[in-house]
């Protein structure tokens, strides 16, 4: 089919788990008519999900997070 993520990787400068983890997070499972699920990578579904995952690492104040552990801090 194409070239293995050990080769991809030889040919980008990058280690081979760092490609694998990209074509992972790329890859969408799509129906075939009669042979049941194959896997493919496309780009829109690999971004989409860098996307979600960067939203939700999104830095969070401490103060946000932790309201009732600062209102009890001010209590005399």
């Amino acid at each position: 089919m194409g070239k293995n993520p050990s080769e991809i990787a030889r040919l980008l400068g990058r280690h081979r788990s760092t490609i694998s983890r990209e074509i992972k997070r790329g890859s969408v499972s799509q129906v075939q008519d009669k042979n049941g699920n194959e896997s493919t990578h496309l780009l829109s579904s690999g971004q989409r999900v860098y996307e979600t995952n960067r939203r939700k690492s999104a830095y969070h104040k401490l103060s946000y997070c932790s309201q009732t552990f600062f209102k009890e801090l001010r209590k005399p």
